[in-house]
């Protein structure tokens, strides 16, 4: 489940920098699912070649993070006024105190990350007692207040052996450091809402896309829908007094689905002129982009595509269904750095960690773990062609060793 991240930051000098930040999953060795956060060494590097990543480390132990902790990831990333990186871990924690996610705060550009809990208070939302939750994904900041806002999912009622989760919004007026929910987005008794992602669009009003999951004939789908604020929320008391336009599916011609786009993990950008940038997967991984504020999407780019292409008959079984072959390849995460308001780079995976590349099936660029990268650039506030290449030709081996 790649991230990746464009961080600006400011030295103890006042010097102001820009690097890359990514954190993808591994295998370990006893087959347990980790997390490896990496800084580029920037200058124009090449970010295909391994080399050119350096881990990210513990500012208190000085090891790498993949060695000190489960839950460091990048999805959640945001400058903080006093010019550090800072991240929220995407798994929230719960103890006797109550439920928190820990904070991450980097004063030297994603080298080296000291971490503090931060309190979620859900008071408001309907969340199952023994819930935990998720923050996922992006962090923005309002101009009123600077109040910052996060998507975060969690279960609000049990069906059988499984649990139905509802998409909210919370709010800090601390730099993250405490949370608070502020509203409930999307909540069903029939459909599960997980991941979110949120923006604000050119004439202050939020949008949210989020992931439900349907079963149909035994297979199980996630797709995506969306809804927008009435009115402007500028700071955190418009967002917790906002109302919501009506439920919308998310229809992007070419993608999986014209009813209701197929796709997890939703990644939303504003661009320049206001552009909605809409990045998405599985199957498959793919960016759109909106010129109405996310009424109505452009056709979608193909960034790269590792669904198998013979020998599947049933795909991969869950406790709801089967993820369909069309599921299987590519985890469809992607990670999307805008590097200004016109260009971002996007990074994916070639299997999805573990079960992804499942199944003795023929995979069109095999079943190694590896990442993949393109540059995508809008041109006359469209998407331009793709700048850059999909693995394996330019980006085997991406990931380094394990």
């Amino acid at each position: 489940m790649p991230a990746l991240q464009h961080i600006r930051w400011t030295d103890r000098s006042g010097h102001e920098h820009g690097r890359l930040v990514r954190s993808f999953q591994i295998s370990g060795d006893d087959g347990s699912l980790k997390t490896r956060v990496q800084y580029h060494v920037g200058g124009g590097a090449s970010v295909a070649d391994p080399s050119n990543w350096r881990p990210a480390l513990d500012a208190t132990t000085g090891r790498e993070l993949l060695h000190t902790t489960d839950y460091a990831k990048v999805n959640n990333v945001f400058r903080s006024t006093d010019g550090h990186t800072v991240a929220i871990d995407e798994k929230a924690q719960k103890d006797a105190t109550g439920r928190y996610v820990l904070r991450r705060s980097s004063t030297d550009g994603g080298v080296s990350w000291s971490s503090t809990r931060a309190p979620i208070d859900t008071t408001g939302a309907t969340v199952d007692p023994g819930a935990v939750g998720r923050v996922f994904q992006r962090v923005i900041r309002l101009p009123g207040d600077g109040s910052l806002v996060t998507p975060f999912y969690a279960a609000h009622a049990r069906i059988g052996d499984n649990y139905l989760s509802a998409s909210h919004l919370l709010v800090s007026t601390t730099e993250g450091r405490s949370w608070s929910w502020a509203a409930t987005v999307f909540k069903s008794d029939t459909n599960t809402y997980s991941e979110s992602s949120v923006t604000r669009r050119a004439d202050g009003r939020l949008v949210v896309v989020a992931r439900y999951d349907v079963v149909q004939n035994g297979n199980r789908y996630a797709r995506l829908a969306s809804r927008t604020t009435h009115a402007a929320v500028d700071d955190a008391a418009s967002l917790r007094a906002a109302t919501w336009g009506p439920w919308t599916a998310v229809k992007v011609p070419g993608a999986a689905d014209p009813h209701a786009a197929q796709g997890v993990a939703p990644v939303l950008h504003t661009m320049d002129n206001g552009v909605l940038l809409l990045a998405f997967g599985r199957p498959g991984n793919k960016i759109t982009a909106s010129h109405d504020g996310g009424a109505t999407w452009g056709a979608a780019h193909d960034l790269y595509d590792n669904i198998p292409t013979s020998g599947c008959t049933k795909g991969f079984p869950t406790s709801i269904g089967y993820f369909p072959c069309s599921s299987l390849g590519s985890s469809g995460y992607l990670g999307v750095a805008v590097t200004d308001g016109r260009t971002a780079y996007v990074m994916g995976d070639n299997c999805h960690t573990n079960w992804g590349c499942a199944g003795d099936y023929r995979y069109p660029h095999g079943r190694d773990a590896k990442l993949w990268y393109s540059t995508v650039v809008f041109e006359d506030i469209r998407i331009a062609p793709l700048y850059g290449r999909a693995c394996p030709t330019e980006c085997a081996n991406l990931l380094g060793s394990a």
